[in-house]
């Protein structure tokens, strides 16, 4: 049986080797049957279920390298890194001189040294916030008159009406939190939006940039919108659905489709206390990044970063200037919506709906000589129809939800970035409603 695993295994049918061990009797797994259903596990993504097969075989598996490689690796993938660093480094110990264990080893302690740092950063933060002064006006002296971003799809996503007392009372109650008292001024101003300037300044690294992360917009009071508090892709879908820490409330989505977001956090304040803004990275195992002070700090803070390296930023968006498609290569339109035609819950039909929409941006863009402006508003119109798609989507038991979105965004990118089109993607896709 061992060289049927072992054969397997160099065929990398992984899922076999593991339905193999698991129809043997308990009585039939010896030792090493036990270490290689672990390996299998981990070959398949199912760290947690490895970690428990060579827990069970501890005893045996102590003084032996290849025990604490795998279980290293499980731990290590399971986001655990200080301890896989243990077990790496205990395989080299008991002979094990590969360079994959170095290289592991090495990226463990890497990680786990990062994760100690930033949670030391995220306790100073707390330890010496300055809180707003008592009874001092909130955003006294700010200028909100150029503040908002009122787009067509800014007041279609995020826009709600001001909110009255009995809704704020409402929605407090369901999200078992007191608002702060600047939120709440400035969603009686304006309930929800995006602001004209979406970057925040960052004292760490994140996922988004060295030295700031960015938003999309600012969640309003409310259920109505689904980027409000308490809508389809408010605070609570964020944590349920996204798994992030149970620290607050969701406050703002930013580009990544939500692989980040910015929350109020009240870890260290109580739920009636004043909340501080942090920036969760839910690529880096929810890593939490202390921002800023309070609400208006944050808002007082935001400004549009000067990013060198983006080439495709809004800020040099013009209307006027033009684009030749005609010039460009053929664009490969096997490219679009992969991860949607890969996926059976999006009907292949309704996906080749949306595809044949973006086709005709394409084929608009490369007949000729057009301006930005024209461009965005071909854009604007594949958009629309693409709104128009979502009831059959829901007919058909599907919806243009978060892989959908990305798929969306990022075919929209690769076309752009085909024609060499300085257009955010974001503002490219500004209509959508989904």
């Amino acid at each position: 049986m061992l060289e049927r695993l072992k054969r397997l295994h160099e065929e990398n049918q992984q899922q076999e080797i593991v339905d193999m061990i698991e129809a043997l009797q308990p009585g039939e797994r010896t030792y090493e049957i036990e270490s290689l259903y672990g390996r299998a596990l981990n070959n398949l993504d199912r760290e947690a279920d490895a970690l428990a097969v060579l827990e069970r075989i501890r005893e045996q598996g102590e003084q032996e390298p290849l025990w604490h490689w795998r279980i290293g690796y499980s731990l290590y993938y399971l986001d655990r890194e200080a301890e896989a660093a243990e077990h790496l480094q205990k395989a080299i110990d008991l002979g094990d001189d590969s360079e994959a264990t170095r290289e592991l080893l090495q990226e463990a302690k890497r990680y786990a040294a990062a994760k100690m740092e930033a949670a030391e950063h995220y306790e100073a933060r707390w330890k010496n916030r300055r809180l707003p002064e008592p009874g001092a006006e909130p955003f006294y002296g700010f200028d909100f008159s150029e503040f908002w971003d009122d787009s067509a799809y800014a007041l279609k996503s995020y826009v709600s009406d001001p909110p009255t007392d009995a809704l704020i009372a409402e929605i407090e109650a369901e999200l078992d939190y007191k608002l702060p008292e600047s939120y709440l001024r400035l969603m009686k101003r304006h309930n929800g939006g995006v602001p004209k300037h979406t970057d925040f300044p960052s004292e760490r690294n994140t996922s988004w940039a060295e030295d700031h992360v960015a938003i999309s917009g600012i969640f309003g009071i409310g259920r109505s919108k689904d980027y409000s508090l308490c809508g389809g892709l408010g605070s609570q879908f964020m944590i349920e659905e996204w798994g992030y820490p149970e620290i607050g409330v969701a406050i703002c989505d930013c580009p990544s489709a939500g692989h980040d977001m910015i929350f109020l956090d009240y870890s260290h304040c109580g739920k009636d206390g004043e909340p501080a803004v942090v920036h969760i990275d839910q690529e880096s195992d929810y890593r939490i990044t202390y921002l800023a002070d309070s609400f208006e700090d944050f808002i007082r803070g935001l400004y549009t970063a000067d990013d060198e390296d983006d080439e495709y930023t809004a800020e040099g968006y013009d209307p006027e200037r033009t684009v030749d498609g005609s010039g460009f290569p053929a664009f490969d339109g096997s490219v679009l919506l992969r991860d949607m035609l890969r996926d059976a819950y999006y009907p292949r039909f309704l996906v080749e709906r949306v595809s044949g929409l973006l086709l005709e941006v394409i084929a608009f863009i490369s007949g000729g000589v057009h301006t930005y402006g024209e461009v965005q508003a071909k854009l604007d119109e594949a958009v629309i129809a693409i709104n128009g798609l979502q009831d059959e989507f829901d007919e058909n038991d599907s919806e243009i939800e978060t892989v959908a979105r990305e798929s969306i965004g990022e075919s929209v990118e690769l076309i752009l970035k085909h024609f060499g089109i300085e257009i955010d993607t974001e503002q490219a896709i500004r209509e959508r409603d989904w």
